[in-house]
């Protein structure tokens, strides 16, 4: 009796320690007082206590523990109920006993002072981010197979593919087996389909048609022997002979803009990473077209488009046909190199580049140039100091006149006052025109020799892109991006043109006069944007389409040369400066929509614009002056004189402006339907219509800097000026006298050309497989072309209306 009263007190002593310790616990911590450590190795290492081996219950065991020692326990029921094995009869040191408790059952020991409480520990929740899967499924043919059935087996989810075949899920984490299915094809089984948490898994799904009527054919395959197939299907059965590229690949890339990723595509070679050539074809060969829009060329003087204002993020594919089918425009014999542009996106996305580069030969230098570097071209646009002055009358020197009598208003010469000022203004007389107040109009510090330090090469991008996932099986996504780029290159050239190969190569040649040696600074910048948005569903699809780039190139090149067939001339210093800018902008408007009958109609409005200009090209020449010490000093301009003008009329140096400007607008409309005659030949029929109406006008200004021929009225010929072009072709400098200079605007100058071109084509094609081994892609184009294009001659007559 006495044994059990002890028993029942002792019990009684530590249930009311336990309690005592529970509520000092939730007043400590109410009161934010409360501090507790672990216990660990520091606290228990000299502690041993005596266990015998069995499988016991975690109350029983700290039981033991408080017996041999002056350490007390709490803990809840669930923990005490825990059944923990003592291997082995022996003395156990406490630190690693509790280590083992807290490893084995996911325990944790806390002390304070002699009280220790024991819970467990509560895993952190680890919510796992779905993954997407999406792709598309189309044909043998590489087409789009709208209205599929695709099913995630073993689960409840199934989705019809979208009208351009593209389909999507939002699955966990996990190896998932895919069935698709469609009337009259195989049903595709594809197994070892894995979905990681936060990441796109891309499969396209070829399909195969069917060659039995009444049994239902289950084709087994894995996931990577379909995505390889669903990769090269469309470029293996496509109808003409391709290469491309797609999204997925260049998603593996470094690359950021299409000229740097079309270099990539078998067949094709880039200049600079920007212009592309086809097959070893030129530019000239070639055609560039944006979402099936062919683009105007963005270079002045020849077909070209400068395919790095596109970044790689906006691309959804790139299709490069050699070959020519009924559907495809034949304006190229090389090739045509198809950009298509992204609406939807199968993953929202956003991404910020901002990079920057430099070499040896640039960074750091000096940088040289004619005229003042404005801000705003660092952005691919230009000051409009730049641009052409408004309100210049250009004339012609008129037989009847002198070579010294040009235009003067009131103070013109007396024999030249009726004469007409061009063929241009017939009505206006040379007394109606002040050439030399007139020149005062053109901004003379743009001809001064500047000095600026290269700067290192300059990038930065961003890219949006999202995408939403609506009710009735809709789905809304836009993607949009921003980019900007700056350049500055130096580089050395030889000028050798002129050489007389037959008895000297100045290429070899030390001398830095001899060999035509210069140096060439490039200044290259530019900037655009692009919003696509669209909407899909199963049967229909809508897309709108924008972009806007602009380039703007300030090249400058100096150069020290002697006249090859004459060694005895003196040298002369050329310097020439070449800006350019450009702006592009297209806007497209494309509808999908699956009609009854399996048809499927396509239709696309586009319009499209581009402003090239040259603002304000100088060719200038400097002669030897004089030498001081073997340092030659080249200050005599090379002005232009009415009485050899027209034997050097391409060594007169010159400053020119021209705009063109073009608009164009784009439609398109087809229909296609697929469909079987037989088990071994399957058909795709397609018909369609597409049109274009585009206008180019393009204006040019040239002048000359002139000077006086004679001396008086006499027949002895003045010498060139000495000094600068800027101080000799300055404000209030210039005049008809002996010692200065004026600007002859040439008479060709003006609307030089104003074209209009309309065309439209419509075509029949049909594509068969027979036995699904022999491939016959045959049908019928018939094209009208039209254009209209006025010309102005040398003499300016009989050149219709070019002002509008």
């Amino acid at each position: 009796m006495q044994n059990y009263i002890k028993k029942t007190v002792t019990n009684l002593f530590s249930h009311m320690t336990r309690l005592t310790f529970i509520i000092l616990i939730i007043n400590f911590s109410t009161l934010g007082i409360l501090y507790a450590e672990k216990a660990n190795s520091q606290n228990f290492d000299k502690i041993y206590v005596n266990l015998k081996a069995g499988n016991s219950s975690l109350q029983n065991i700290l039981h033991h523990i408080e017996n041999q020692t002056n350490l007390s326990f709490t803990f809840s029921k669930e923990v005490g109920d825990i059944q923990y094995v003592i291997k082995s009869n022996d003395n156990y040191k406490l630190s690693k006993l509790f280590q083992g408790i807290e490893q084995k059952e996911q325990l944790k020991f806390t002390a304070k002072e002699n009280l220790v409480a024991v819970h467990k520990i509560i895993p952190k929740t680890v919510i796992q981010q779905n993954g997407r899967l999406s792709g598309k499924v189309i044909d043998s043919r590489g087409n789009p197979m709208p209205k599929a059935t695709i099913r995630i087996l073993s689960t409840t989810n199934n989705i019809e593919s979208a009208i351009d075949g593209s389909y999507s899920f939002s699955l966990a984490p996990g190896k998932y087996t895919i069935q698709v299915s469609y009337i009259s094809y195989q049903t595709k089984q594809i197994s070892d389909v894995v979905i990681r948490a936060g990441e796109l898994t891309r499969l396209d799904i070829a399909m195969e048609e069917s060659r039995s009527e009444i049994e239902t054919v289950t084709v087994k395959t894995t996931f990577k022997k379909a995505s390889v197939a669903g990769l090269y299907a469309a470029q293996k059965n496509a109808a003409s002979v391709t290469d491309g590229i797609s999204a997925e690949q260049i998603a593996r890339t470094p690359d950021n803009d299409m000229g740097q990723v079309l270099k990539r595509v078998t067949g094709l070679t880039t200049v600079d990473n920007r212009s592309v050539v086809v097959r070893g074809m030129s530019d000239r060969y070639n055609q560039a077209q944006l979402d099936g829009v062919s683009l105007p060329s963005t270079s002045q003087s020849r077909r070209d488009f400068a395919f790095d204002i596109i970044p790689s993020e906006m691309v959804s594919s790139v299709v490069v046909n050699k070959t020519a089918t009924p559907d495809v425009s034949s304006e190229f014999s090389g090739g045509q190199v198809s950009i298509n542009t992204l609406d939807i996106p199968e993953k929202n996305f956003m991404s910020i580049q901002i990079g920057s580069g430099a070499n040896s030969q640039a960074f750091g230098k000096d940088f040289y140039r004619l005229g003042e570097r404005k801000n705003s071209e660092y952005f691919g646009f230009f000051d409009k100091s730049a641009q052409q002055p408004e309100g210049i009358l250009v004339w012609q020197r008129q037989g009847e006149a002198t070579y010294d009598g040009i235009p003067m208003g009131q103070n013109t010469e007396e024999q030249s006052m009726n004469l007409p000022l061009s063929y241009q203004n017939p009505d206006l007389k040379y007394s109606d025109l002040d050439a030399i107040e007139q020149s005062n109009k053109f901004n003379s510090s743009a001809l001064k020799y500047m000095k600026y330090n290269s700067l290192p090469n300059q990038n930065m991008k961003f890219t949006l892109g999202r995408v939403y996932e609506l009710d009735n099986s809709l789905k809304f996504g836009f993607a949009g991006s921003l980019n900007f780029r700056n350049e500055q290159n130096i580089s050395t050239f030889n000028n050798v043109r002129g050489t007389d190969f037959s008895e000297h190569n100045w290429i070899d040649s030390a001398d830095h006069i001899q060999n035509g040696a210069g140096k060439s600074y490039k200044f290259n910048s530019s900037s655009g944007a692009a919003l696509n948005v669209g909407l899909q569903g199963t049967e229909f699809r809508i897309s709108l389409k924008n972009m806007y780039a602009r380039t703007y190139a300030d090249n400058f090149n100096e150069s020290y040369r002697l006249s090859y067939r004459d060694l005895r001339a003196a040298p002369n210093r050329q310097l020439y400066q070449l800006p350019e800018a450009l702006s592009l902008q297209q806007h497209q408007l494309t509808a999908d929509y699956l009609l009854p009958w399996g048809i499927k109609a396509d239709g696309m409005f586009t319009y499209n614009r581009i402003n090239q200009e040259i603002l304000d090209e100088r060719k200038l020449q400097y002669g030897l002056t004089t030498t001081i010490n073997d340092t030659k000093f080249f200050n005599t301009p090379n002005l232009g004189q009415f009485s050899s003008l027209a034997n050097e009329v391409n060594k007169i140096d010159s400053r020119m402006w021209t705009h063109t400007n073009e608009n164009a607008f784009n439609w398109a409309i087809s229909f296609s339907k697929s469909f079987s005659t037989s088990n071994f030949l399957t058909n795709q029929l397609k018909i369609g219509y597409q049109g274009t109406t585009k206008n180019r006008r393009l204006d040019v200004l040239r002048v000359r800097p002139m000077t006086r021929n004679f001396t008086g009225t006499s027949v002895q010929r003045v010498d060139q000026p000495i000094g600068l072009y800027e101080e000799i072709l300055s404000e209030g400098n210039f005049g008809n006298e002996e010692g200065k200079g004026y600007y002859y605007p040439e008479a060709t100058g003006g609307r030089v050309s104003n074209g209009k071109m309309s065309s439209h084509a419509a075509y029949v094609m049909m594509d068969q497989k027979l036995w699904n081994f022999i491939r016959l892609v045959y049908g019928v184009r018939m094209e009208y072309f039209d254009l209209n294009n006025r010309t102005r001659t040398a003499d300016c007559k009989n050149n219709g209306d070019l002002k509008h």
